[in-house]
């Protein structure tokens, strides 16, 4: 429960980059109408909490289930996308401020989904303060953080949490001091919609917040959604998820599996080609980065006799296809060119195509240099 109070907070919270070591939200985030929260418990439901990173969520006084994805897109024949881990909730964060002295984000485990080590990711004004680790062995549905007391009993501070990426899960309530004040935070207005398979949803690294999506939108200012899938292959249907969705930015890297899985170059021609026509028709002004599959040391795939690069042209030259119909909105980057073996563990490692934690910030770099604002 809580009671409104008629005040429009004027304060805005500054957060600014800070050095490699750490992670900081480099964004501005403006507070709104505040409420008091007379028991110290927050619904799920409460209006005032912000969620970004799920179009779809499915909200009730108990939970909010945080859906990246539709069943119907899940069922459909044409989507090469494993349920249980499209259940995951890679880039999803939730928001508020508040002056309480401690906060806590309530969880609960989310059923049919995938239950991998994962690690939350706590932001107190930006900054990372707090990983906390969760895997089936030793799951933890409750996260806390403390305001620091040099910061005054009055202070609003923003607080967010970033999800576990490979853990599925409800969201279930936050806790806070009873009689403390909170409000919503506005999340960046550009919106950036991330497409693709592992190397997308963030294998190699500990939490959302370590993906490359995640970094990107935080050095661009903008709100992250990440539709990728760990194991999926290129799939047309995910792109009817944003039909009537604010997306400025999109970007797909999508392949590897498609190689590894004995995909024709027919095949790829033809679910790529629908997979573009898709976005293209679903978000017309949005710019859309095509990116061929990445560096790996794999050479040969587990079926078929293809190379790596005849997947890379077929894409490449659906690409340039809308390109020469006029589709300027649409971009093509060589994942082959911009990445190396330094993005990966050493040759000989066990994973032999996903980004290391540093590989992945390496990435997030590379397109904050090339993806226009």
């Amino acid at each position: 429960m809580r009671k409104r109070v008629l005040l429009i907070a004027l304060a805005i919270f500054t957060l600014t980059a800070c050095s490699k070591s750490k992670t900081t939200l480099s964004v501005k985030q403006t507070v709104s109408i505040m409420a008091v929260s007379p028991t110290g418990r927050i619904l799920p439901n409460d209006s005032l909490i912000t969620i970004t990173g799920a179009f779809y969520l499915k909200k009730s006084p108990t939970r909010v289930v945080l859906n990246r994805f539709t069943e119907a897109v899940l069922k459909n024949d044409s989507t090469f996308i494993r349920p249980e881990k499209a259940r995951t909730q890679s880039g999803v964060c939730i928001y508020l401020a508040t002056n309480s002295s401690k906060i806590t984000f309530n969880f609960e485990k989310r059923d049919s989904s995938w239950y991998r080590y994962s690690t939350y990711g706590i932001f107190r004004n930006g900054k990372l303060i707090h990983e906390v680790a969760i895997s089936p062995e030793h799951p933890v549905y409750s996260v806390s953080a403390v305001k620091p007391d040099s910061l005054g009993a009055k202070a609003m501070v923003t607080w967010m949490v970033a999800l576990p990426h490979f853990y599925g899960l409800n969201f279930t309530g936050i806790t806070v001091d009873s009689g403390s004040t909170y409000a919503k935070v506005i999340p960046p207005a550009k919106v950036y919609v991330a497409i693709g398979n592992s190397i997308t949803h963030g294998t190699g690294q500990k939490g959302s917040y370590q993906t490359y999506p995640f970094l990107l939108a935080q050095k661009k200012h903008w709100t992250l959604y990440n539709l990728a899938v760990g194991g999926s292959r290129t799939s047309w249907p995910v792109a009817t998820l944003l039909r009537g969705k604010k997306a400025d930015v999109i970007t797909i890297l999508w392949g590897y599996n498609d190689w590894n899985a004995g995909f024709t170059l027919d095949q790829e021609r033809t679910y790529y080609r629908r997979l573009v026509e898709e976005l293209l028709r679903a978000q017309p002004k949005a710019q859309i980065y095509c990116i061929t599959p990445t560096f790996t040391y794999r050479t040969a795939p587990k079926r078929g006799d293809l190379s790596l690069d005849d997947l890379r042209n077929v894409q490449a030259r659906v690409v340039q296809s809308f390109q020469n119909k006029g589709f300027d909105n649409l971009h093509l980057l060589h994942g082959e060119a911009i990445t190396d073996s330094t993005y990966l563990s050493p040759k000989g490692s066990k994973d032999i195509v996903h980004f290391t934690v540093e590989g992945a910030a390496k990435f997030a770099d590379q397109l904050a240099g090339v993806i226009k604002d």
